[in-house]
């Protein structure tokens, strides 16, 4: 698979809320990989599979934590829109290198693009519910450790 990386700053990217849902045959996006081979892999498959990839450090997955922006399935491959939640965020690394990983292992071959929005600063509003309680319990058990 052919990796692509870009660090520098995109085009806003809009927040959504995350839903993972059976996705009916109907929505699954065929994509050309080779002139006999095709993949069959939904949006949602992806967003299962990142819901696996813990942020090192605060131990919330990348999309309760609110760092998948959007993903997108096309000719030139599959697209992830990621946020960190600083800029200089010490793991981000391996976390892309996860996520890329991630997308590889389901999708089998094709060009993975992980796209780092920095024009767009991390909060905790971008937290899902799931992840909001994550968060609290994270640092309610930090505080009590110190």
């Amino acid at each position: 698979m052919k990796k692509q990386i870009s660090l520098l700053p995109s085009p806003p990217v809009t927040s959504h809320p995350v839903k993972l849902l059976p996705v009916p045959d109907e929505s699954i996006t065929q994509k050309q990989v080779s002139r006999s081979e095709k993949i069959l892999i939904s949006e949602n498959e992806i967003y299962a599979a990142l819901q696996l990839i813990k942020d090192p450090e605060i131990d919330i997955n990348v999309i309760d934590l609110g760092l998948i922006q959007d993903v997108r399935i096309d000719q030139q491959g599959i697209t992830v829109t990621m946020i960190l939640t600083t800029r200089f965020c010490p793991y981000q690394g391996s976390i892309i290198k996860s996520i890329e990983e991630a997308v590889k292992k389901i999708s089998g071959q094709g060009t993975v693009n992980i796209i780092v929005d920095y024009t767009k600063t991390w909060s905790r509003s971008d937290l899902t519910e799931a992840g909001k309680k994550q968060w609290d319990h994270f640092f309610k058990t930090e505080e009590n450790n110190n």
